[in-house]
């Protein structure tokens, strides 16, 4: 067998090399540029093939997706209500399903957003059987906008109908929701001992269903709960009296017993509101002896 001469071996080699790393590199660019071009399309893209619904009586115009329904419209106070006609209720709750729905706002709710006990505060919470809800107000319109999901997946597919409502005579929802940062401007006084009255006053301070509650948090991080007295209390003043002791966690609608306490002791802490899971600005309250 005649032996291959290594002048011509050498380069042989060296010259498949070249072609098997130009040619991966070439995959790898393509592959990337294809995940990146994904990407782009699916941001871009994210409403495609959405139905549009619009209502020129209230000036409201949304998107939602095709597997989404109209069960309901124009009656009452309803100005219109889709639901996601895939989802199937939750055994131990009545709710059809995922749903989005435009309403005008009750007298009630008016009477409550103008004295200050109901804010327009938008978000979600977790309400009866673990059903996420979320509630935004416009006073201006007269629009509320009220939604309920079963899971995190419909919370994200809701929130993407609510990113798509405008007010057709240009004034859209965001300005709503913007609007609705809950903002703690003062607390009086800023020390005190246990069983001091303590008032903070700001702006959007109620939460889900009017729940106006304060959280207390030590140097260490851990906090408290602080309920309010819903019958004296605001969206814009909450007084409360300083206990010796708070729940660490908000079992208000769980039923379930306080599972650990945090123990107020002398020093400095944060105080602050977290309606809709969004926390405010913190103000600072030392607690002193007796």
């Amino acid at each position: 067998m005649k032996k291959l001469n290594k002048g011509f071996v050498i380069p042989l080699v060296i010259s498949i090399i070249v072609l098997v790393m130009v040619g991966g590199g070439i995959y790898y660019t393509k592959t990337k540029q294809s995940d990146l071009s994904i990407k782009i399309n699916s941001t871009i893209d994210q409403n495609v093939g959405w139905k549009t619904y619009t209502d020129s009586s209230y000036d409201i115009q949304f998107k939602y997706p095709d597997s989404w329904q109209i069960v309901d419209e124009k009656s009452d106070v309803l100005i219109v209500k889709i639901a996601d006609s895939m989802a199937l209720p939750k055994p131990d709750s009545d709710t059809p399903s995922n749903f989005f729905f435009v309403r005008t706002i009750g007298d009630a709710d008016i009477r409550d957003l103008e004295n200050g006990s109901l804010g327009t505060d938008g978000g979600w919470n977790v309400g009866f059987a673990g059903i996420f809800w979320r509630y935004v107000y416009n006073q201006d319109k007269n629009i509320n906008i009220v939604m309920s999901a079963l899971d995190s997946h419909a919370q994200k597919v809701e929130e993407q109908i609510l990113s798509s409502f405008i007010y057709t005579d240009s004034k859209d929802i965001s300005t709503t929701i913007n609007n609705t940062k809950s903002v703690i401007s003062s607390i009086l006084p800023t020390f005190g001992a246990i069983g001091t009255v303590v008032k903070i006053n700001g702006n959007n301070l109620s939460g889900f269903e009017g729940d106006k509650n304060i959280w207390i948090e030590n140097s260490l991080g851990q906090k408290g709960i602080i309920y309010s007295d819903r019958t004296v209390a605001t969206d814009k003043v909450i007084p409360f009296k300083l206990e010796n002791k708070y729940c660490t966690e908000d079992i208000s609608y769980s039923g379930k017993p306080c599972p650990a306490y945090l123990n107020i002791v002398q020093g400095v802490y944060g105080i602050y509101v977290s309606p809709w899971g969004e926390k405010s600005n913190e103000v600072e309250f030392t607690v002193t002896s007796n």
